[in-house]
């Protein structure tokens, strides 16, 4: 069998046409990394902020490995509610808000294994309780004049916060994956706050979405480290896309249109 010809070029950036093609610049710059044949299956300890007990936690959720917090991918993909004043939500529509937090408390329950957060949140328009379910370690950042956006819904107990993100002024992050540096130290996981089209990462047990987003984001980081199952020759001229950027746009795509691709142009699971 006759060898297939070497490429004449770099490869075309994943998502663009054939001659979208990295600079040189580009290239010399790009990260070495060895590949980690085992990194898959190594414990959560590994991602940063998770420790002993946020593992065991994650855990019962389903999650004990690298590979499992990886395709625990996002349930949805769309743009943030619509921004709107206190004054002028409506009970049980998903909605954001922007409010400055003039107190907060842990309140006691009698359900085990249960934990509630309560703020006194206000904006020009109103002021009204918000509630967090299950995310103790709000309390301590909810500080007093601190500005924050919020994702949640109206109900009789108060504003149900899904998503809290705290902002310095109204000024937002960028939504999306679009212009990660993923090797750089220095980066952190795209802002809730902009209109671009991102990635929804759920609940599970007792660990909130925010938590999950950020341990996915460490995740994809170290993603350009695993094996490719496939030859470059063959996701080359297949199109396909390599295990770290398939991942990295199924958790936090660039845009609309390229949340769903990865799953389509990538190797299956098994």
């Amino acid at each position: 069998m006759s060898r297939a010809p070497a490429p004449d070029g770099p490869p075309s950036r994943f998502g663009g046409g054939r001659d979208d093609l990295p600079t040189r610049a580009e290239l010399l710059e790009a990260p070495v990394a060895w590949v980690d044949a085992r990194l898959a299956r190594r414990p959560l300890d590994v991602i940063p902020g998770v420790g002993e007990t946020f593992a065991a936690q994650a855990a019962e959720a389903g999650a004990t490995t690298v590979g499992d917090l990886l395709w625990r991918v996002p349930r949805a993909y769309g743009k943030r509610p619509g921004t709107v004043l206190l004054a002028d939500l409506e009970p049980g529509e998903n909605s954001a808000v922007e409010i400055r937090v003039i107190r907060a408390r842990k309140v006691r329950t009698r359900r085990r294994r249960f934990s509630l957060v309560e703020a006194r949140i206000a904006d020009d328009s109103a002021g009204r309780k918000a509630v967090w379910f299950n995310q103790p370690w709000m309390e301590e950042k909810l500080r007093a004049d601190s500005h924050w956006y919020l994702e949640g819904r109206l109900e009789k107990g108060g504003f149900v916060v899904s998503a809290a993100e705290q902002v310095a002024g109204p000024a937002a992050e960028p939504g999306s994956g679009s212009g990660i540096r993923w090797q750089a130290g220095e980066s952190r996981p795209p802002g809730l706050a902009d209109d671009s089209p991102r990635a929804a990462h759920s609940a599970g047990g007792e660990i909130g979405p925010g938590r999950w987003r950020r341990w996915s984001f460490e995740a994809c980081r170290l993603a350009g480290r695993l094996p490719e199952p496939l030859p470059a020759t063959i996701r080359r001229n297949r199109g396909m896309a390599g295990l770290a950027a398939a991942f990295r746009e199924a958790h936090f795509p660039a845009d609309a249109t390229r949340s769903g691709r990865p799953w389509r142009s990538s190797p299956s699971r098994a």
